[in-house]
Parts: C-alpha cells; structure tokens; sequence
C-alpha cells in the first residue's frame, strides 16, 4: 500500500499533515489499515453476529417502552455501496445502531447570565471534545429540563448545519444542545470512537454534503444521518482500528512537529550564516555557505533571505572586495567613482544649458551622521537626483478627463502599479487610454529603459525598468526614474530592489492611511556609487547569484510536486480504487436485510 510505503516521507511536509489524516481515516473504514490484524485473528466473530446482538438489545429496548418503533428503511442495495468490504465486515444503516437520533432545540432558549448549563451548538464540537467557547452563552437547569435530550455515555456529537462533520463524545458536560448539533446514542456492542472517527472520513462528508440543502448554509437532515451506510466491523477490530488510527495521527503530529522545528533551526542557521557574510570575511563566509547550499536553501523562505543578502551585500561592495583586489586599474584615476560622478554632473549641466532638463534647487549634502554603512574606499555617496534627468509621476486619467480604451482603437499603453513588479514588468493585465493623455502629461511619457517604482499603496517600492517598444504613459502610483546616460542600469534596479533601499522607502512613507512616496523623498535617496567598471561586475555576480537562486527554487518546486503526485498517487489508490472494488459486486445484492425487519421506534424528531 503506497500511503504505508511512503508514510514518513510524505508526513515530512507539513502542509499534508490533514492529507495524511484523512487518507489514514479512509483506509481505516475501507479495513485496511487492519488488513493484518485480521490475519492473525481469524477466528473473531464477525459484524453479522454483532449486528444480531446489536437487534436483540434494540427489541429489548421497545418491549421496555424505552423507545419507540420506527418505520422500516429502504434495504441496502448493492448499487448503494460504496466500496468492497473484508468478508467479516458488514454494511447498515446508522439507525440500525442507535438507540436515538436527534439534534437540539430549533428555537432560541432562555439565556441565564453565568448558568450552571452551558448552550452549545455545532462550531463548539471540536476534535473530539465539546469546547466551551468565550461567547459560548448559558441557560438555567429548569430551561434545560424543559428541552431535555437524552445524553450519555454512548452518546456521539455531530455538527450538521453550517460547518458540517465536526465531532464530540458526550462525557457528563452540562450542556444544551442547538439545532445545528445532531446527537446518537450508540448501543453497548458498539466502540463509539470508531463510530467518531467514521464520521471524519471523506466519505462520510462527500455523503453528508450530497446530501446536504440550503445554498448558503448548508444543512443535513435526520433522515439522511439515519440513512447514512455504516461500514461495520466485527467489535474487536473496531478496537483495533481505533488503536492503529491514534497510532499514526500521533507520529503524524510529532513528524510534523519535529518537520516545523527542523525547517525553523534551519531557518536559523541559513540567517546566522548570511549574516556572518555580512559582517565578517565576506569571501570566506561565502565559501564555506556554497559547500551548504543545498542544506540551507531547500526552503522558499531561505531562498528569499539569500536573494535579499546577495543585494544587500552587492550595494555593500562586499560581492566585490576579490574583484577590486584583482583590477585596481579599473578603479583609480580616470575610472574612479568620483570621476564618474563629476562626469554625470558635468552631463547634466549641458543638458541644462541645452533646455532639455530644468534647473533644480540643490539637494541637502551627505554628512558624516547620514551614511548608513561604510563604503568601500573607492565608492562615494550621492543623492539620486544628483544623477537623473527626471524624477517625476503620472496622473490620473479621470483627473485629466481621459478615458480607458481597447487597444484597437489607437490607444497608448498605460502603466499602472500593478504592472510594475520586483525587477519585471507584469503585462498580463494592459491597459490603454486615449492617445491624448500623452499630450496632457507629455512629462511621464516612457523612454526605454526608464525605471519604474511603485510609489503608493502596498507595493511600495517594486522597482521594475521599461524595457518595451511601445508608446507608453504611466499613472500616479508609479514614478519614472530617468537616470544620466553613463551609468549601468541593472546595478540601479538591484540597488532599488536591495533590502536596504526598500527598508528606506518604508521609513520614509507618508500618510498611514494610504501609504506613499514624495517625489522629494525619492530625489534624496543615498545612492552608493561604485565605478562604473565595478558596476558591470556587480551585475554580472549578481545576476549568476540569481541564477544559482532560481535553481535552487526550481530544485525545491521539483521536490514539492514531487511530494504532491505522490500524495495524488496515494489518494487515487485509496479513493479510485475503492469504486473498482465494488464493481465485483451484483447490483442487485442485499447486503443487510436488518433495516427492512426492524420495526423499532425512532427518537426525538
């Protein structure tokens, strides 16, 4: 059986935990979880014998006015099973083993302030036990009385309106019970946590929500909970069952447990190793983490950490530090950051002088106390406008009387925030507006390679460059980063991307309400400029990083869907199987003429 095969490795996953249960409860009914139990216990009584004891206790019952005769139900057919049985099993209707069936009272009782009886209802019966909730509210012993149901030590709770299959053995509680609570008490022949745990099978809810009514709240009858065909064992075997059962829930829950703890160490392990890259010998760190990658980072969440410290430690200079070693040629001089930037500028004054930029009021210096980290000593520090052309948002077209048209009809493309994504554009959604919205706002007009930064709402700070050859304009939620031609623009979208420039726009955000960027913040971001040598080879470390990145996430992909056709070949054995099974039987075969010879009385209505 591949679910017995495959147990371990597939309860490693936490998210198959409830996969797991259920296919255990399934295979549980089905008898085979017991399938070796019975080999070595061939000579116990079978159901049809228990179910004859079962119809004696019932006719007692009536004979002593306990309980009422009831009208016979349909014979169970074999078009109605679902399933092929072990030859010592049996089929019935659960009426056959009650002694009761009802639910609570359909009408609202008299609350008491802090009464001795607690008012329950379906969504208090959890796991087994009936829990008392905060909310729960509480009537008097005289209201209780006036609506007495007849519970026991025999007695199952199944929730049957609304949230349909939650469960509760009945223990001495003080309680009363609502309509959305459907109540049984089960004869003495009968093991009643089997009988529970029957009632959490797929098959029993795929039985119960065909059967259900209502459109909203979903709610099932009586008659179909009598009529509901229970898959009997012999008694000991439902002990059995019920041992085995509890077995394995329990090594799923410490498998799982143990799953959580092993994902949360390394975790931390991954984090601490990433943050000793940061803070000690970069290169050596570096070195010693790639012998562990695949240790590491088999965890998306990991993987997401080391995307945000390969940044982090780029726009440091520390993927780097070997590199500069290596060209000090290309660093010095000519070629240093400081003659770059004194380039840019020089750059951007002609533009002025030609008209093509504005001139713009000076932007506050970088002082000693304003620096967030040390740079390598060939870098330097600027403001981002010190090295744009434009800094600058949309609009709206609503604002400017424009309106959405189809593609088709001669619009432009019009970029909205969430087109913007961390590093790409997301196009599966365009949108276009009337070509005159160019003409309004001829300022926020694309050029490729514009980068492009979500500025409002929850994605702040998704930084993305306009790499399409088509006619675009954007919308006020995203700002058009235009920088001096002379710089590498993928070091510039790994910056905006790092977690040290996102952490910054979040610092930096106005309005709580609706949170977003000023265009003056924005100017005086603190760029750490490197030379432009070092840049390409910042972008090409980072870039081969990244690749590294997307093969690891790929690996742990390929490992999930590995893990989830397992799952789907274990739930087909378990679930396909079952109807090819019962298809070796005769369509017209009785498999249990009790229900038709009973005339026994039925409960509460």
């Amino acid at each position: 059986m591949k679910l017995l095969e495959h147990f371990h490795e597939l309860s490693i996953y936490p998210k198959n935990a409830k996969k797991l249960k259920g296919l255990i409860l399934q295979l549980a009914v089905q008898g085979k979880l017991t399938a070796e139990w019975r080999k070595d216990n061939p000579d116990v009584e079978p159901a049809s014998a228990l179910l004859e004891k079962i119809k004696a206790e019932k006719a007692q019952l009536i004979k002593e006015k306990k309980i009422r005769k009831e009208q016979p139900l349909l014979e169970i057919t074999g078009n109605e099973i679902p399933y092929k049985l072990p030859d010592s099993w049996a089929w019935c209707r659960l009426r056959d083993l009650v002694s009761i069936l009802g639910d609570g009272i359909h009408g609202t009782p008299e609350y008491t302030l802090n009464g001795p009886v607690y008012f329950v209802n379906g969504n208090n019966l959890t796991d087994g036990i009936i829990e008392i909730k905060s909310h729960t509210k509480t009537v008097s012993i005289e209201e209780c009385l006036k609506h007495k149901r007849e519970l026991n030590d025999r007695t199952v709770l199944v929730s049957i309106n609304g949230t349909i299959g939650n469960t509760a053995l009945y223990n001495s509680e003080k309680v009363m019970l609502g309509k959305s609570a459907c109540y049984f008490n089960l004869l003495s022949e009968l093991n009643k946590e089997y009988i529970r745990q029957l009632i959490k099978t797929k098959y029993f809810l795929d039985y119960a929500f065909d059967s259900a009514t209502g459109t909203t709240i979903k709610n099932v009858s009586l008659r179909t909970m009598r009529e509901f065909i229970v898959p009997l064992p012999p008694i000991s075997e439902q002990k059995a069952i019920v041992t085995i059962v509890e077995q394995l829930f329990k090594e799923v829950e410490q498998l799982e447990q143990l799953t959580v703890e092993r994902i949360e160490l390394k975790e931390k392990l991954a984090i601490s190793a990433l943050n000793q890259i940061s803070i000690g010998d970069t290169r050596k760190e570096w070195a010693f983490l790639q012998q562990h990658f695949t240790s590491f980072f088999n965890e998306e969440s990991n993987i997401k950490k080391l995307r945000e410290t390969i940044l982090q430690l780029a726009v440091q200079g520390k993927l780097t530090d070997h590199w500069r070693k290596a060209n000090p040629e290309l660093i010095k001089g000519e070629h240093s950051a400081k003659a770059l930037l004194e380039q840019i500028k020089k750059e951007k004054a002609a533009l002025l002088v030609q008209g093509k930029i504005k001139k713009e009021k000076p932007m506050p210096p970088i002082l000693e106390d304003d620096i967030p980290y040390k740079l390598p000593d060939e870098w330097v520090w600027c403001r981002l406008r010190e090295i744009t052309k434009l800094i600058t948002k949309g609009s709206s077209p609503k604002w400017q009387g424009v309106q959405y048209v189809e593609q088709n009809d001669k619009g432009i493309l019009f970029i909205t925030s969430e087109n913007v994504g961390c590093y790409n554009l997301l196009m599966d959604k365009r949108k276009y507006v009337e070509s005159k919205f160019n003409k309004i706002e001829p300022r926020s007009i694309l050029q490729k390679d514009d980068i492009l930064m979500n500025i409002v709402g929850g994605s702040i700070g998704r930084t993305a460059i306009f790499d399409l050859n088509e006619v675009a304009n954007i919308n006020q939620a995203v700002t058009i980063i235009r920088l001096i031609p002379g710089v590498n623009y993928q070091y510039f979208l790994h910056f905006f991307n790092s977690p040290i420039c996102v952490e910054y726009m979040y610092d930096k955000q106005v309005d709580n309400a609706r949170p977003n960027l000023s265009m003056g913040n924005i100017a005086k971001f603190k760029i750490p400029l490197p030379t432009l040598n070092e840049q390409k080879a910042i972008v090409e470390k980072v870039n081969t990083l990244m690749t590294l990145c997307d093969s690891l996430e790929q690996q742990v992909k390929q490992s999930n869907e590995d893990v989830e056709q397992l799952m789907k070949s274990v739930l087909r054995e378990v679930f396909e199987g079952e109807y090819k099974e019962v298809k070796e039987l005769s369509q017209t075969e009785v498999v249990s003429g009790m229900a038709a010879e009973a005339e026994i009385g039925y409960g509460d209505e």
